[in-house]
């Protein structure tokens, strides 16, 4: 039976009859009750695709479809998606530093795809009209619907062409805010991943993102950009600035802005702490601080502290970016993140300086997006899993006097789906090369950087990483192989009912 779960009366925001913003705040989103996101865990209409609980992102599970309405349907006119696409809604659950929760739909999370409808219905929305949402728990469908107040019931959909002045207001710089965020955790908890697929997931990758890894030897100059000679077409020698990833991110996220674009610009910096932060930031390590509030002409999320940066200054002159002399600074449609590897944390630790600049969050690994969790690896009856979760028990319950930290442990992304036997798969024609690509790539970090000042911590006595090699050697040949736990201790794999049987037999 259909029952009706929320509705609110959207908000006048402008005087034009086509609304740039129908709804209840400034931030392009639909501000919902924290009571209707109980009840819709507790019907099973949304899942978790994240696992920030200050900032965490719903969906609808697979059993749920949306089903649009008369009032949503007369909306969006010629935008109404086609019946037999699966439409989606991305729904988000925050927590301010204040402590005030929220549950929102935001547009710029439902922008392309399954999610895109959303975003057509927010940009068309008239002010003084209801948003409601309703469920069927017996049909497993969501209702969205629109009511138009009386005086528009007859209104058509005929968009007017905005001012130039509503035009600056609404792609303008209200709807971005840049940040900083680190994402850390232990090796291959997913923290590309989850870039990715839920911070990028609908950006264009193509234009908008701007991807780095920094390393021992990398600089400024490779950060920022440096002056190259050039041989042009009459053999002469002439020097051009040829921009590193952070002024090609400033200048692509400048030009936007000076264009009216509102979209986001973002500067992905893989494994951080691999180089020296500090130094390859140079003077522009002060741009990451961002305005909380507006000042001097600048937006929450622009740079507080402008600086002169002759280099950049003179590729936005020669690329016809605008920009003030001498001000310099991160605009607010420009965010960066950046992850650390916690397990190589001691290459070049980050100062509290910086990374007092930076959202952190901990990445703890999610089994559940791992497809090959339930996977073999070849010679043995381990899925991936239960091995990962046998070692990394064993590095909390155990550090080994101190020797061993927990940012050591095995994440679900550290090895990869090319390594392990699908289960119920007869083919053994490759599991040597499976196996092998398992102990040069998962067995040797565990040989050679968990255990390396006692190799007794995961192994028995008196053994080679030759001899591990010598598994896959034997694999597919004549001789069986010699151990089922690859060298390992077996009591780490022992689960709690066996260790149980074994102190019964032996109180026997």
């Amino acid at each position: 039976m259909k029952k009706d779960l929320f509705e609110r009366k959207l908000k006048a925001t402008q005087t034009t009859r086509i609304v740039e913003k129908g709804n209840t705040n400034q931030q392009g989103s639909y501000n919902l009750d924290v009571a209707l996101e109980r009840t819709l865990k507790q019907a099973g209409v949304i899942k978790a695709e994240d696992s920030d609980p200050s900032y965490q992102h719903f969906v609808l599970t697979s059993e749920y479809s949306i089903c649009l309405e008369d009032g949503m349907k007369r909306l969006l006119g010629s935008k109404i998606p086609n019946s037999e696409k699966r439409l989606n809604v991305r729904f988000v659950h925050t927590v301010s530093k204040d402590g005030t929760t929220k549950f929102q739909i935001k547009r710029s999370d439902n922008k392309d795809g399954d999610f895109k409808w959303f975003s057509d219905v927010y940009n068309l929305g008239i002010e003084g009209s209801i948003f409601l949402i309703s469920i069927d728990e017996d049909a497993k469908i969501l209702y969205f619907n629109i009511i138009f107040p009386e005086s528009v019931y007859d209104w058509e959909l005929v968009k007017e062409e905005p001012k130039k002045e509503m035009m600056e207001r609404s792609t303008g710089d209200k709807d971005l805010v840049g940040y900083n965020k680190l994402y850390y955790g232990i090796p291959g908890c997913g923290k590309s991943y989850y870039i990715e697929h839920h911070d990028l997931a609908s950006v264009d990758k193509k234009h908008n993102v701007f991807r780095t890894t920094f390393y021992l030897d990398y600089s400024n100059s490779d950060f920022i950009g440096q002056i190259y000679p050039v041989v042009d077409g009459k053999d002469k020698v002439k020097y051009e600035p040829v921009p590193g990833p952070f002024t090609k991110a400033l200048a692509r996220a400048f030009d936007l802005k000076q264009k009216n674009v509102n979209d986001m610009v973002y500067l992905v910096i893989e494994e951080i702490n691999r180089g020296n932060a500090a130094a390859i930031f140079g003077d522009t390590f002060q741009l990451l601080d961002r305005l909380k509030e507006p000042n001097d002409g600048r937006l929450p999320g622009d740079s507080e502290y402008p600086i002169s940066n002759e280099f950049i200054e003179g590729y936005f002159e020669k690329e016809g970016i605008a920009y003030e002399k001498g001000q310099i600074y991160i605009p607010h449609n420009l965010t960066i993140l950046a992850t650390m590897n916690t397990s190589d944390q001691n290459v070049f630790p980050l100062d509290t300086a910086f990374k007092r600049r930076w959202n952190r969050q901990l990445m703890k690994g999610n089994w559940e997006n791992c497809d090959f969790k339930d996977y073999l690896i070849p010679g043995t009856d381990l899925t991936w899993q239960k091995f990962a979760d046998a070692i990394n028990n064993h590095i909390t319950s155990d550090n080994n006097g101190g020797t061993i930290m927990e940012d050591k442990k095995l994440g679900p992304f550290f090895a990869n789906k090319e390594m392990f036997k699908e289960p119920g798969d007869k083919d053994s024609s490759h599991d040597d090369d499976k196996l092998r690509m398992f102990i040069e790539n998962v067995m040797d970090y565990l040989y050679a950087d968990v255990c390396k000042f006692d190799k007794e911590y995961l192994f028995e006595p008196n053994i080679t990483f030759d001899k591990i090699c010598e598994l896959a050697e034997h694999l597919n040949g004549p001789d069986p192989m010699s151990s089922k736990c690859l060298y390992l201790k077996e009591e780490l794999f022992l689960t709690e009912d066996a260790v149980n049987d074994d102190e019964t037999e032996e109180a026997a």
